[in-house]
């Protein structure tokens, strides 16, 4: 990322965060799936409790919530998130049993356990160079079969790729990437009127 691609849209922290929604977060705040990621560098943010503050009054306008996964002296790691569709996606068998394999718990109902465990795997990640916790694409909605074949295969022999690697039902998933196209389309229009009254400024 060039600071030169970005230096013209972040004149203020409302139009840095309309930018980054709209461009990586729409199918999440239209509810179409249950959480993205978000990686946010710092150096294009001027107050970061602005920032943060900014972000939670624009998802929660759509229902949506954010927590921060992994934060260090460059970036921020955010996880934005529709807590139905989650909660929905964290209780279906198949994807219980899949993350029990990393450690989850049962307790993985729950959408505040699933998150703290997601974040102190990353962490380690991050800090002690341990494997990336390629579950997260549960989380993020991905096909079970997709995340689970990511990881048998290696990132490798995958019928289609797109948003991510498909190795499941890739006509059924391409019809997923098409609604998250036009989610995005439809982001950038109406999402910089949407937080030119969804973002209030703190007060000084």
């Amino acid at each position: 990322m060039q600071y030169s691609k970005y230096k013209n849209i972040v004149n203020s922290t409302s139009s840095y965060i309309t930018r980054l929604l709209a461009e990586h977060c729409m199918p999440v705040l239209l509810h179409i799936k249950p959480s993205n990621t978000l990686s946010v560098y710092l150096r294009f943010i001027q107050d970061q409790t602005e920032f943060i503050s900014g972000l939670v009054q624009l998802t929660g306008f759509f229902g949506c919530r954010i927590r921060i996964l992994y934060q260090n002296d460059t970036m921020l790691f955010v996880l934005i998130y529709y807590p139905e569709l989650l909660q929905k996606t964290l209780h279906r068998e198949q994807n219980q049993k899949f993350l029990y394999q990393f450690g989850y718990t049962k307790k993985a109902i729950s959408i505040e356990y699933a998150i703290q465990h997601l974040k102190k795997r990353y962490q380690s990640y991050k800090e002690k160079g341990l494997e990336f916790p390629h579950e997260i694409g549960i989380l993020l909605g991905y096909p079970y079969e997709d995340v689970e074949g990511f990881i048998r295969h290696k990132g490798k022999n995958y019928l289609y790729q797109e948003c991510w690697k498909v190795y499941g039902n890739a006509e059924e998933t391409k019809e997923i990437f098409d609604k998250m196209r036009k989610a995005k389309e439809f982001g950038r229009i109406i999402l910089p009127y949407i937080s030119s009254f969804a973002i209030l400024p703190l007060s000084k």
